[in-house]
């Protein structure tokens, strides 16, 4: 699973409204990514969380749509995690779904001062 910074990897915001997607309330936002190409978020109005990003692939002879579902989110230790994503690509899908996750575990002893500078 990879973080996604919205306002690192997109600029240009530009709220288009409330919409229905897949069947439930949403608000659409229009961006640009890094690269210059148009991309739609949806956002859920009552948790404001992620529900998808729809754009074309430009590399594409033909550009399919890609769409990227965050559909569940989980609570973890007091941070929303998304705990399923389904990409869609033309007529390919591709599930993920998060069991576990670790977050940047270190060993404790890194943090420990040293004694020579404890005197």
């Amino acid at each position: 699973m990879m973080a996604i910074d919205l306002t690192r990897r997109f600029h240009d915001f530009k709220t288009i409204g409330r919409v229905r997607y897949e069947g439930q309330p949403a608000v659409q936002v229009g961006v640009t990514d890094d690269l210059g190409h148009p991309t739609t978020i949806y956002f859920s109005p009552d948790s404001h969380l992620l529900l998808a990003l729809t754009k074309t692939n430009p590399r594409a002879a033909t550009p399919p749509m890609v769409t990227s579902r965050f559909d569940a989110w989980r609570s973890v230790n007091g941070a929303k995690l998304v705990s399923h994503v389904t990409i869609l690509y033309g007529s390919d899908s591709f599930v993920f779904d998060f069991k576990t996750l670790t977050l940047n575990t270190a060993d404790n002893q890194i943090f420990k001062i040293p004694k020579a500078l404890m005197k």
